[in-house]
This record gives structure tokens, sequence and C-alpha cells, in this order.
């Protein structure tokens, strides 16, 4: 039996969704989309020309519950981190991620922030 996917999920995958356009017509090319550990889960990985970028996206429909940039907090990036570390052993013909993203969505509007944190 197939679980049925709860509206947060639906509307988080509509976000990663559109932030993979996003991404993509601002020239990055997609490596990797829901990278899943017992540690956490990579949104997206991708290139930036020759830098490896681990995105996370966060989707908001409004500002009720919180702008998505406030989801993200020092635990969040470890968690991210710790992920990034195994992503980049099943992958190690790729250089290592230096650098963690984010893609912010509320309603229409998308924001890319750069360099939300460092992968070390």
């Amino acid at each position: 039996m197939v679980a049925k996917k709860t509206t947060a999920q639906v509307i988080g995958q509509a976000g990663e969704n559109l932030a993979v356009k996003r991404l993509l017509q601002t020239g990055y090319q997609i490596l990797d989309r829901n990278f899943k550990t017992r540690l956490g889960e990579l949104d997206i990985v991708v290139l930036d020309q020759n830098e490896v970028v681990l995105v996370e996206v966060k989707t908001r429909t409004g500002p009720k519950f919180g702008l998505p940039e406030e989801a993200i907090d020092r635990k969040k990036l470890v968690k991210i981190q710790q992920a990034g570390q195994i992503w980049t052993c099943r992958h190690p013909w790729l250089p290592q991620p230096s650098r963690i993203d984010l893609v912010a969505i509320l309603g229409n509007k998308i924001k890319h922030y750069k360099n939300i944190g460092d992968f070390s």
C-alpha cells in the first residue's frame, strides 16, 4: 500500500520543483535530488561551475507559519553537513561540496541565498 502524502509534503515537493527550475535557469547543473540518509536529507545537490553546492529548499504558502528563512537554524545546518559528508563518500569522483545555499519560497516569490553555511 502506498502512503498518501500530507499537504506539507505536497507543498514541499512543489517548492523543490520550483527551486530546480530556477536553479537550471540560472546555470546550475542538478547532480542529485532528495538524497536521504539516516542523519537527514539533502533537497538538491548542484554544480555551480566547478563548485558542488548543497541546496536546502524551504517553502511556505503564506507568512502564517513564519518566513521560510526562519526555518533554518544551526541544528538544521549540522544535519545538512552530515548528510553532505555521506553524499561525498558516495560520489568520490566529484569535488567536495563547499557551501550550503537556501532557496526560500513564499507564495510566488523565490529567493536564492548563497552560502548560508560552509560545508566542513
